[in-house]
């Protein structure tokens, strides 16, 4: 195994060149795509977000290990987000999960000015407009993350590492009482930038084969066939090849 020292310089390296790699992406191709209620769009809007955490996380690297845990579990969501997204195409029904939580941070955040509640119901009727002409509903149920990853194939990497990471970005008794040499241990520190690595590769190439565009010339159809083989294949009923 590579020193520490080496290991660190690579994984600052790898940060930066996934956010360069995504930041491509976007400004060819998912920019164009921004704000739209399409496939694109979602994907546009995972990409962005990945960019921008894969960068915090190169300026966060050294910093104490919940943090990098937090990046961590936002890669993996995206992951998983990216992996069911892959199975069944339902762009839809996302746009239905964001309308849904934000219908209930209004409710709960709006204050008891008549013209704050007027503007806030405004927005959520255009919202319901412009979903009603794309045929796009919006459930009674929020997102979960355990039930996508399951739908698609990714539950046994998301609960192995999900409940890991929960251990450190909560306040629990390992990060509050433990024993700080071993908490915060470059072993742990290893380990969960090596799953970051993972989840970047795995939403660049993605997103590489939606876009068509490829920056890191990766092959993103060779990476997809190892990265896919890893899925779990008592969950993995139809196999995809390109999304189809």
């Amino acid at each position: 195994m590579e020193s520490w020292d080496t290991a660190h310089s690579n994984y600052i390296l790898q940060l930066e060149r996934y956010r360069t790699w995504f930041g491509i992406l976007v400004s060819e191709y998912f920019s164009s795509c921004s704000g739209k209620v399409t496939l694109d769009g979602l994907i546009g809007a995972v990409v962005s977000r990945a960019r921008s955490d894969a960068d915090t996380l190169r300026q966060w690297i050294d910093e104490p290990i919940s943090l990098v845990a937090y990046y961590t579990r936002s890669l993996l969501e995206l992951s998983t987000m990216m992996w069911s997204i892959d199975r069944n195409r339902d762009f839809g029904r996302w746009y239905g999960f964001m309308a849904r939580d934000l219908i209930e941070v209004v409710r709960k955040v709006t204050g008891t000015s008549a013209s704050e509640k007027t503007e806030m119901a405004k927005v959520l009727d255009d919202i319901s407009v412009e979903y009603c002409a794309a045929g796009i509903a919006i459930p009674e149920h929020h997102e979960n993350s355990k039930d996508e990853a399951q739908g698609a194939g990714y539950l046994k990497e998301y609960d192995e590492v999900n409940q890991l990471l929960s251990k450190y970005i909560h306040p629990t008794p390992l990060t509050l009482i433990g024993p700080e040499q071993l908490v915060d241990s470059v072993i742990v520190r290893r380990y969960f930038l090596m799953k970051s690595m993972k989840y970047l590769r795995t939403i660049y190439c993605l997103a590489a084969k939606q876009s068509g565009y490829d920056p890191a010339k990766l092959d993103p159809d060779k990476q997809l066939s190892e990265l896919r083989s890893e899925l779990d294949p008592t969950n993995d009923q139809c196999r995809h090849e390109g999304g189809a």
